[in-house]
């Protein structure tokens, strides 16, 4: 875990927001078009941004804050597991949601008690 935890702090992070934008949009939006997660590349960047936005509303100019901070807890076995064990059209609902959530620069369904997959699975309840 800790090779993808560093793969998505240099692919995410260190370079410009912009730059960090678009690979998100891109691959939530490869998520959307091939109808599923295929990649572990793909199961981190939607854990990342999930605990990104649960606890709230963020800046139009999504630079992750700290992204070192971000916390360990996006991309522990629990998360990983639990987005990878969702069904195609849950993982495309919520690859949906968050690109939402980057393009209008916040989210709505938000919850700070909550941890990373009781979020998940809060924001998926709310999309049926």
């Amino acid at each position: 875990m800790k090779l993808h935890r560093t793969i998505i702090e240099n692919e995410l992070c260190h370079g410009a927001p912009a730059h960090a934008n678009q690979n998100m949009d891109l691959t939530l939006k490869e998520i959307i078009a091939n109808g599923r997660i295929s990649n572990a590349y793909e199961t981190l960047v939607i854990s990342r941004l999930a605990e990104f936005f649960k606890n709230g509303l963020k800046s139009v100019d999504i630079q992750m804050e700290n992204p070192v901070n971000v916390g360990s807890s996006a991309t522990s076995v629990e998360v990983v597991n639990a987005i990878n064990s969702l069904d195609p059209e849950s993982q495309v609902e919520l690859a949906t949601y968050l690109l939402a959530c980057i393009n209008a620069g916040e989210c709505m369904l938000h919850n700070r008690d909550s941890n990373v997959v009781d979020w998940i699975k809060f924001v998926l309840r709310r999309q049926d």
